[in-house]
């Protein structure tokens, strides 16, 4: 079996190369668990809207519980007032040749009741109380590059929300008569960011949720005085986001209406093939009639996509095919078996993802020349999933293509679909046997 840029070639003895051309659309998929915590890497949420021209408008906000991480934690003074910090995460996604796009903020407490250990999907509602605990307005461009000053200490760039004294003393309160995390976020169940800008949105920061210290990681800081006769006396303690203990999960909502995008979602239109990080669109695929190919040995089995430009949508250069908001690096293929639940594809190499079978399935954007003109196509390799299709005589291999769960709600794409002059297509190289 070879990697996806290697070709076998079909000059050897019995080696066979054919194209198999798909059926796809393109379909709304929400399946995305977004509360998933995974080892060695750090806990991202974005936070904000983003107008798309052609996509429409999505909305990101973020259900979080912090906790004190101490049993009875009380501070040793009356507080003055307290912080929800957000650290920015180094990442934006949207419309990065606008610097002054503003988003605003604000914070409610929920009223349900969140667990570490339940699994929640970005299209998860949690009620909250409407009356807002805290508010605040930022600029995007500041955010993502200015350190704040923070009682005589520079920090490194953050949301910082002020939360209204009455809630923060019940969070002491709380504190104060809690056993342990697990009995004080039974009590102050969770907070709730939303991003309330109405309109003109055009990039949503994303924020890590857990770190090694107050303002790496998110969390509550309170502000105390040890001599009110003195300024500089200033003197905090913290609730943080603890992995453990605290539950987390990012909501993200599509709206497409009156957006072209719409036309292509859930259509009977191959032409086209949209696709964005789960939730939103994503390419629904058939293969038939792999069964009919004689048993061989797959050397390599690639989809193949290639990125095209739409004079109907604002958001794309014509000139140079270049859009203003940016694609996906890497597709993520995945099974749809006879029950319509999705499965990895047999070449991740089973219970485990690795990375290595992450390379091998490729799936990254590359540019080539054809005809002299540069595109943009992304291959993945599925040669172990369509060999098993062909062994067991699989009338039609059901497929789907998403974006990476790793930002959900980000990026988006254009591609050819069946009747294009890019269009999509299934190559294989096989070996016959005797």
């Amino acid at each position: 079996i070879i990697k996806a840029k290697v070709d076998p070639g079909v000059d050897w003895v019995n080696v066979i190369a054919t194209s198999r051309f798909l059926t796809c659309k393109t379909v709304f998929d929400d399946s995305v668990i977004t509360s998933t915590v995974i080892p060695d890497l750090r806990v991202v949420a974005g936070i904000g809207n983003v107008e798309d021209g052609f996509f429409g408008k999505t909305t990101w906000g973020l259900y979080l519980q912090v906790a004190p991480n101490a049993a009875n934690f009380s501070l040793p003074q009356t507080c003055d007032s307290a912080v929800l910090i957000l650290p920015y995460a180094g990442f934006r996604w949207g419309d990065t040749t606008n610097l002054v796009t503003e988003q605003s903020y604000e914070a409610y407490e929920v009223t349900d009741t969140m667990s570490v250990s339940s699994t929640y999907y970005s299209k998860t509602v949690k009620n909250y109380n409407p009356v807002k605990i805290g508010a605040s307005k930022v600029n995007i461009s500041h955010l993502v590059k200015d350190s704040i000053r923070v009682a005589g200490v520079t920090r490194a760039p953050h949301l910082r929300i002020k939360l209204a004294q009455d809630f923060t003393a019940r969070m002491l309160s709380e504190a104060a008569g809690s056993t342990s995390n697990d009995d004080y976020v039974s009590k102050i169940k969770g907070i709730y960011i939303k991003s309330v800008t109405t309109s003109g949105g055009r990039a949503v920061p994303f924020f890590y949720l857990d770190g090694s210290a107050d303002y790496a990681r998110a969390g509550v800081i309170f502000y105390y005085h040890t001599n009110t006769m003195d300024p500089d006396s200033v003197k905090s303690g913290s609730f943080s986001f603890v992995r453990a203990d605290c539950a987390h999960y990012n909501y993200v909502h599509r709206d497409y209406a009156s957006a072209p995008a719409n036309n292509y979602i859930d259509k009977d239109v191959d032409s086209i093939l949209l696709l964005q990080n789960e939730p939103g669109a994503a390419i629904d695929i058939k293969i038939p009639n792999l069964g009919s190919l004689p048993v061989s040995v797959v050397n390599k089995a690639e989809l193949v996509f290639t990125k095209i430009s739409l004079a109907n949508d604002p958001e794309a250069n014509s000139a140079t095919g270049k859009y203003t908001l940016s694609e996906p690096s890497r597709l993520y293929p995945v099974r749809i078996d006879e029950n319509g639940a999705t499965v990895d594809v047999l070449d991740f190499g089973g219970n485990m993802v690795t990375q290595s079978s992450i390379d091998f399935i490729d799936g990254t954007s590359n540019t080539i020349t054809v005809n002299g003109m540069d595109i943009t196509q992304y291959r993945i390799n599925i040669p172990r999933e369509v060999q098993r299709a062909i062994v067991n005589k699989t009338d039609t291999l059901h497929l789907r293509i998403n974006g990476t769960t790793r930002l959900p709600g980000a990026y988006r794409l254009v591609l050819g679909g069946k009747r294009s002059m890019y269009q999509a297509a299934l190559n294989i190289t096989y070996s016959k046997l005797k």
